[in-house]
């Protein structure tokens, strides 16, 4: 029984609908306890992941690609037998699957089965080791982006950081101080201006910096937003990438742009450095570096693949500026590759956007604030967050204990009884009892004077057959609403105009009488 498909596929659907009432619950108490929100994400993130695994195992059930199911459901109807060359019998093949239940208990006995409720599922991911990721001091938890290291990668690259301190228009009266005109908040803000960098300054150094920043901001977003789909995301923002580079519309790789960078001023003063290699479009540190370099096979490739160019002659000099594009295959590839990672951290750079003008703001609370004054500020927010705990604390004891309500007083909306003095100004002590309700106790004159017009009242006097009506207001007993139902159809009757006895009618002589007595002449023929 425990291996048959149709309990799989219940199973399955059971653990699913558990799974989201654990996500539910995950929610709820995400809601009371802000502190704990990011706990609360990743226990969500769990959840949802075990929820797509089982919803797999059922569709996969239901595609029936074995033809399991469908065996099942011809057993379950008669049309098959459990055993091959015997008719099949609806009823022979339900006593071969008590006989197997009841084998199957005889063999386990005294094993209970396996039931996760909701609880067990929030409890059993909330209590995994790996749960909450891990954090440095400066992100705390989260909030704020930890770029140290990857700022001073930048700050070693020299012309990559010269260059886009041109672009960016960063005034450098301070250099002569010996100080960083180029701080670390200028570097966040200009996080994702890459496509501002020439692509000659683009190395494998570059690269290797641009990669390691995409993983740090991927980790992030996973690490502080578990919620969020961001292979989804990624995905899409690839697809917009592929459509815009088609079309030669990404920024900072146009073949104009590409152009205008190969011939610029800077392009022409790079050209002229010895150790700069033009078929290559790359710069050597050292001499030795550089030599060796030329007998290499990629710089005799990229020599014969610059000769063969439209735009440059064959015997043409390698300093000499060329109007093409010389790049090889494998190049156009590398820079599509560098091109796609630089489009992936703008995205990432989007959605981090408030992450990061939250770390801005933090460093410059922390430059105006003396190490002194730093560490208080810690140490408060540490005392709040202690106190925020113990009251929760408290609050969780409080709800455990008992009520203290030895007058047996009325609960308030925060369930505490209400103040004594309340309950006697509003006549809470009086009891109010109403025989059509069944003889239900009202306290207070204003729950009583309510009761009238609900549910309960109206029932009773539904059921007594009488309207319920201002009339029967403060009418409480079933005798007197009868009566005085009684009463309102007798003076109902007297007050109804009647049309034989108050109807007038005149003859042809001018005498006025009832309709009745009218009639009674007409046929006699006596008018």
């Amino acid at each position: 029984m425990s291996s048959a498909v149709l309990e799989l596929a219940r199973s399955s659907q059971e653990e699913i609908e558990n799974i989201e009432k654990a996500i539910a619950k995950a929610l709820s108490k995400k809601a009371d306890k802000p502190k704990d929100s990011l706990l609360y994400d990743h226990a969500i993130s769990k959840l949802l992941t075990q929820a797509q695994a089982r919803s797999k195992d059922a569709l996969d059930i239901y595609a029936d690609e074995d033809n399991a199911r469908k065996e099942e459901l011809a057993i379950l109807a008669g049309l098959q037998s459990t055993i091959p060359g015997r008719p099949a019998d609806v009823w022979t093949n339900f006593y071969d699957r008590v006989r197997d239940i009841k084998e199957y208990h005889r063999r386990f006995a005294g094993q209970l089965p396996e039931s996760h409720d909701p609880d067990w599922h929030l409890n059993s991911v909330l209590e995994r080791h790996d749960i909450m990721p891990f954090f440095s001091g400066e992100e705390g938890t989260g909030k704020y982006l930890d770029l140290h290291d990857l700022y001073m990668k930048f700050t070693n690259l020299k012309r990559v950081r010269e260059a886009l301190e041109e672009r960016l228009k960063i005034k450098r009266n301070s250099r002569a101080l010996g100080e960083r005109y180029f701080d670390y908040t200028t570097y966040l803000k200009s996080l994702d201006r890459l496509h501002d960098i020439p692509r000659q300054l683009k190395d494998k150094t570059y690269k290797a910096y641009v990669t390691e920043l995409f993983n740090y901001l991927k980790g992030f977003v996973e690490r502080s937003d578990p919620l969020v789909d961001l292979q989804k995301m990624l995905t899409q923002t690839d697809a917009d990438f592929e459509q815009k580079w088609s079309a030669d519309e990404v920024p900072g790789w146009r073949s104009s742009e590409l152009q205008q960078s190969s011939n610029n001023e800077d392009q022409m003063e790079l050209r002229k450095d010895p150790l700069y290699c033009v078929p290559c479009k790359k710069l050597f540190t050292k001499d030795s570096v550089f030599q060796g370099h030329l007998p290499g096979k990629k710089h005799q490739k990229a020599v014969q693949e610059l000769q063969k160019s439209s735009f440059a002659a064959p015997g043409a000099s390698m300093n000499t500026t060329t109007n093409g594009d010389s790049r090889t295959e494998e190049e156009k590839e590398d820079d599509k590759e560098l091109a796609r990672l630089e489009n992936q951290i703008r995205r990432l750079r989007e959605t981090l956007g408030d992450v990061i003008q939250a770390t801005m703001n933090q460093i410059e609370k922390k430059q105006s604030r003396t190490a002194t004054e730093w560490e208080a500020s810690l140490e408060e927010a540490e005392a709040a967050e202690e106190d925020i705990e113990i009251e929760e604390e408290s609050e969780d004891e409080d709800e455990d204990k008992p009520i203290y309500n030895p007058k047996n007083l009325p609960l308030g909306w925060d369930g505490k009884p209400i103040p004594y003095w309340l309950y006697k100004l509003h006549g809470l002590g009086i009891e109010y009892k109403c025989e059509i309700c069944g003889d239900y106790s009202y306290w207070g004159r204003r729950a009583f004077e309510r009761h009238f017009q609900e549910w309960r009242h109206a029932y009773g006097m539904r059921r007594l057959r009488i309207p319920n009506t201002m009339h029967f207001k403060e009418i409480t007993g079933i005798q007197d609403a009868v009566a005085l139902y009684e009463k309102l159809k007798v003076e109902t009757d007297i007050a109804q105009f009647k049309a034989d006895n108050e109807e007038e009618y005149e003859d042809s002589d001018g005498n006025v009488m009832n309709k009745k007595t009218f009639e009674d002449l007409r046929r006699q023929g006596l008018l």
